[in-house]
């Protein structure tokens, strides 16, 4: 998906509730990229009852282009929910199969979690999982419950 307007698509995707608690808005209405800049649109979107929250302080910001902390607005498609992944795997690529998806998603935990659509399953996290059951001829086995689409927020540079 292209951004022609930055400020409709995100209003159109964006909701406030989706940043996460850690990560820096940006305030910063001078700086000439504010209106391309994921932090800033995030900020913009912040409730009027936000009192507290991460931010890029103006004083860290030198004038320089491009900013450290600029992060393009990056659309993706994150997954919910699957159905059972392992219905019709051969018993001997049961198990091997089983701890690599448990690996992609990180623990055993996180793989139910998200197995009942509690989580969102990364654009990365989805490739994999489709790659690994491509490798084994299981492909058609992987489909998504639903899918959402929003913005990416990347973990802060330091």
């Amino acid at each position: 998906m292209q951004l022609r307007n930055h400020k409709q698509t995100m209003k159109q995707l964006f909701q406030f509730k989706e940043v996460p608690a850690d990560w820096a808005l940006c305030f910063r209405d001078e700086c000439p990229v504010h209106e391309q800049c994921q932090r800033w649109l995030a900020g913009s979107y912040a409730p009027k009852t936000l009192a507290i929250h991460p931010c890029v302080t103006p004083m860290t910001v030198k004038k320089e282009r491009p900013c450290k902390y600029y992060v393009k607005p990056e659309p993706v498609t994150l997954a919910y929910g699957f159905g059972d992944l392992f219905s019709q795997v051969r018993r001997n690529e049961y198990e091997p199969l089983r701890r690599a998806v448990y690996r992609i998603f990180g623990s055993e935990s996180s793989y139910y979690r998200c197995k009942r659509g509690k989580r969102p399953i990364s654009p990365e996290q989805q490739e994999s999982v489709k790659k690994l059951f491509r490798e084994h001829g299981y492909e058609h086995l992987v489909t998504f419950l639903r899918t959402q689409e929003t913005y990416n927020f990347p973990p802060a540079t330091p």
